[in-house]
């Protein structure tokens, strides 16, 4: 890791810990100091027999003991392939400051009370520890702003109803919707935009590469109102793109 990656880790409000104190407290962390221990006797990590009456928590670590690494600056890493392709050095956190991780990355004010796939993602480019996921989890979960301000899945939603008004001309009414999940054409579209006229049953299908909402808006008038104009009604199922 060079010197410009490892500044990285250590941004905003853990410039305040410092790598010294960081040190330390893994220093004292039960777990990461027998880590570190084992780490300075042995070359190759332990067998499932002699893991045997270790803590949950060391057994954990030595089940990754080749991508774990104990750095010139003297803390203990592991190292893990991100989604982004590259390859990550997360600092093994100690017990002692799990908790404001946890904090600062969900509850404080530039974290704004993300999700747990967020907050996780986010934690996971830094740190590491056992049962990371589900400390992540259990915090979210518990957040009393998060409950009071998210309503979940489905609710507070404008509920859907039928459409009752009658059609008596071409574009009094026009549906759209997006297949997906179809292979890769040589154009690179991965999904279809299917654009049906209620009086004329006219049916028009177009390939996307995409389907975010400015793919399809691009697409529908393009390709489908500059030839026939613009329709007085536009049914969709309320997917996110089209929203």
């Amino acid at each position: 890791m060079s010197e410009g990656e490892s500044q990285q880790i250590f941004t905003n409000w853990l410039d305040s810990w410092g790598i010294e104190k960081l040190r330390k407290e893994q220093d004292s962390d039960p777990y990461i100091a027998k880590l570190k221990q084992l780490k300075a006797v042995r070359s190759t990590k332990q067998k499932r027999d002699e893991m045997n009456g270790l803590a949950y928590e060391i057994r954990v670590y030595c089940q990754r003991w080749d991508h774990i690494s104990l750095l010139e600056n003297g803390l203990l890493y592991v190292q893990d392939s991100g989604s982004d392709g590259n390859t990550h050095d997360r600092v093994l956190a100690p017990v002692s400051f799990r908790k404001q991780i946890l904090y600062e990355f969900h509850d404080s004010q530039t974290a704004g009370h993300l999700g747990w796939d967020k907050t996780l993602s986010q934690i996971k480019r830094r740190y590491y520890w056992p049962g990371l996921s589900d400390d992540v989890g259990r915090w979210c979960r518990k957040c009393d702003m998060c409950a009071r301000r998210k309503p979940g899945p489905g609710m507070g939603k404008t509920p859907l109803h039928p459409t009752l008004a009658q059609v008596s001309r071409p574009l009094d009414r026009i549906s759209i919707d997006i297949l997906s999940g179809i292979p890769v054409t040589a154009n690179g579209h991965s999904c279809i935009m299917v654009v049906c006229d209620y009086f004329s049953k006219w049916v028009e299908a177009h390939g996307l590469p995409n389907h975010t909402a400015v793919t399809i808006a691009d697409k529908l008038c393009s390709e489908f109102i500059s030839r026939f104009g613009v329709p007085f009604q536009i049914l969709s199922d309320r997917g996110a793109e089209f929203e």
